[in-house]
């Protein structure tokens, strides 16, 4: 897997006071990452398809655009502190590409073959590919980024009518942060996106190695959007910043309490089990709540592509198969199946399986991925309990691992549905950093347990 950072964003034309005139603006960064990412690929066998690119404010611009203008390239795109677009002076970009209010052109066009202006190509709203479907985007925004001014790079109104507008991108986890414009701000505020703080100011969804684990560019994902719509996720407000202002939520996540697993499709149905995390090392990351409600768009599909038709959808208790919703949508422009009002829940309460197809009743099998694990509490010691979720009764091989090669290999059977492991039967370990595997049917899943 490769992880790009972009700090600086993109390459321009420099310019050493605001330009009065009209000029283009060209990026050289979409030929540069094109060919680094191929030598990258050739030369070091790279996997293109766990490619995750990284950004924190002007590079998180640079990592918007990037992330729009090629996103068959990247697994998934996290963006920290990006305004969206730049507001007139003093706000320092303005130095660099010129006024806002002049919106010079860039050497990029749109969807339609248009040039795209400069304050268009790192929103949130325009299409810069041909293709239909975004990377999973993910973006963490400080409620407490202020720049000492009423516009620039502090969180505004252009964050939240960005993330409120009607557009087909759908395929994002919203975040607001308390912290100030830097990560490092974290602490003071009670939240931090920086390593080895308390774990009331952690989330694990930051990690480079969470992306490693879970994201992949071939693989479909379901984007949940319209969080705002349940009343128990609250509203992002206006964008005011600071705390407590009474305009909304003041800091919380629209998106990052869903997981999801074991997507599967064909050209008749696609599914997957989705649910939200109650079962995390750190305490933020945990849903405060028993359900969320949001639509569910299916992307990046690889087979499941119906183009104006009717599908079927259900949702169904994992491990009962009890019915709990189910629906029939038409299929939207663009060939976008987008399914009404999931309800979701937290895996202490249930996982859902999310099933769509063209039939009223599947006919056809689609292969599912037989299990997925993990580990509570982590960090832990012996007495931690791996749990693992399976489809069908199962013969599975557990290995433990460290940097150094396989420790130990322990042999079960797992019924179908929940199975609890407790870790002791591996013995004795040191303290570490572990890799636990468990392989069945040609299948296998990894998690990282930190023993202590």
């Amino acid at each position: 897997m490769v992880h790009l950072n972009t700090l600086a964003g993109v390459k321009t034309t420099t310019f050493h006071a605001a330009p009065t005139e009209i000029d283009t603006i060209a990026q050289y960064a979409p030929n540069a990452d094109t060919y680094g990412l191929t030598r990258l690929i050739r030369n070091y066998h790279v996997d293109p398809d766990r490619i995750n690119i990284n950004g924190h404010s002007m590079g998180s611009r640079g990592t918007t655009m990037m992330a729009k203008a090629f996103p068959d390239h990247y697994a998934s795109a996290t963006s920290l502190n990006n305004g969206a677009i730049d507001d007139d002076p003093p706000a320092l970009s303005d130095v660099v590409y010129g006024p806002t209010s002049m919106n010079f052109p860039t050497n990029l066009t749109d969807y339609n073959g248009n040039t795209v202006p400069f304050t268009h190509a790192m929103d949130y709203t325009t299409r810069l590919s041909k293709k239909r479907d975004l990377p999973l985007m993910r973006f963490y925004h400080a409620k407490n980024d202020n720049d000492g001014t009423t516009t620039g790079n502090s969180w505004d109104a252009d964050v939240v009518a960005n993330f409120r507008a009607p557009i087909r991108l759908h395929s994002v986890r919203n975040s607001i942060e308390r912290a100030g414009y830097g990560p490092d701000t974290g602490p003071s505020h009670n939240d931090s996106l920086v390593e080895w703080q308390s774990s009331t100011q952690q989330t694990v969804l930051d990690d480079i190695a969470y992306e490693e684990e879970y994201f992949r560019s071939d693989v479909s994902f379901p984007a949940f959007f319209n969080h705002r719509l349940d009343p128990q996720n609250n509203d992002p407000g206006t964008g005011l910043t600071g705390i407590n202002n009474g305009d909304g939520d003041n800091w919380g996540t629209w998106g990052g309490y869903h997981r999801w697993e074991n997507v599967q499709e064909n050209n008749l149905d696609w599914q997957t089990t989705a649910w939200l995390e109650s079962n995390a090392v750190y305490s933020n990351d945990n849903c405060p709540n028993d359900f969320l409600t949001a639509d569910l768009a299916i992307r990046k599909p690889r087979n499941f592509k119906p183009t104006g038709t009717l599908v079927y959808w259900q949702v169904r208790d994992f491990d009962t198969n009890q019915m709990l919703q189910n629906g029939t949508t038409m299929v939207q422009a663009d060939d976008l199946t987008v399914i009404p009002q999931v309800k979701v829940f937290r895996n202490d309460i249930r996982k859902v399986r999310i099933e769509v197809s063209t039939q009223t009743v599947a006919t056809k099998e689609v292969e599912s991925n037989l299990f997925s694990i993990s580990i509570s509490p982590n960090p832990s010691t012996e007495t931690s309990m791996l749990t693992v979720y399976s489809e069908k009764e199962l013969n599975a091989t557990l290995r433990l691992s460290h940097i150094s090669g396989v420790m130990l290999i322990v042999e079960k059977q797992t019924l179908r549905g929940e199975n609890h492991i407790p870790l002791i039967d591996f013995g004795p370990v040191p303290a570490g950093f572990y890799f636990i595997t468990i392989e069945a049917d040609r299948q296998q899943k990894v998690v990282r347990w930190v023993k202590i």
